[in-house]
């Protein structure tokens, strides 16, 4: 027997794929789209929010090089931010061809609210409907991350905050504690994760 100095490389697989809670692939594109009869929106926002929903989706599919029929939270905040852009095109559009000041700022203020009541109902429908909407990954992200984000997905319903430009690192962390664990008790994030997908539904 004799003690040997020797060095020793171990290859570990990082979750690049995930910069910020953002990119968590959350929601299923044909879910949405077959449960869009219920969001009590008109039918042309509905139709516009399908399209930059779909237009979503291919960037995702281009950035991840796959072809998940999934949404990302960015992707749904994207979606619905360039829906609202685009009815407010539509409003000013239309209150162009107005002459008269004052009837022109009555329009535009009753116009306005109606924009964010639309983009309100939107939001608060991809709240409500969050566990019908769920993209199948198989358990690749664990359910109580997937549970953390429902929590995100509210706080984005309300208009206030974007919830999703959290590092993905601090979602591991926060959703570790919500489970009893000490993230303490962990050397990376990753170790964090593999533990999670012990927890089930």
């Amino acid at each position: 027997m004799r003690l040997e100095p020797r060095q020793e490389l171990e290859l570990v697989q990082s979750m690049i794929l995930y910069e910020t809670a953002g990119d968590l692939e959350l929601l299923s594109l044909h879910r949405i789209k077959n449960r869009m009869t219920s969001m009590n929106v008109h039918t042309t926002v509905r139709v516009k929010l399908i399209s930059e929903l779909f237009k979503e989706n291919q960037e995702y599919q281009r950035v991840a090089k796959n072809k998940k029929m999934c949404i990302t939270p960015t992707g749904l905040d994207n979606a619905v931010y360039n829906t609202r852009d685009y009815l407010i095109d539509q409003m000013n559009l239309g209150l162009a061809t107005v002459d008269d000041r004052k009837i022109q700022e009555a329009a535009k203020n009753v116009m306005s609210k109606q924009v964010e009541n639309q983009t309100g109902i939107i939001r608060t429908w991809f709240s409500k409907n969050y566990d019908q909407l769920i993209y199948d990954m198989e358990a690749k992200i664990p359910w109580p991350i997937i549970v953390r984000m429902r929590g995100k997905l509210s706080q984005w319903a309300l208009g206030n905050t974007n919830p999703f430009n959290q590092p993905i690192e601090e979602l591991i962390e926060e959703t570790a504690v919500s489970v009893g664990l000490d993230p303490e008790d962990y050397d990376t994030p990753e170790q964090i994760w593999d533990k999670l997908k012990n927890y089930s539904r």
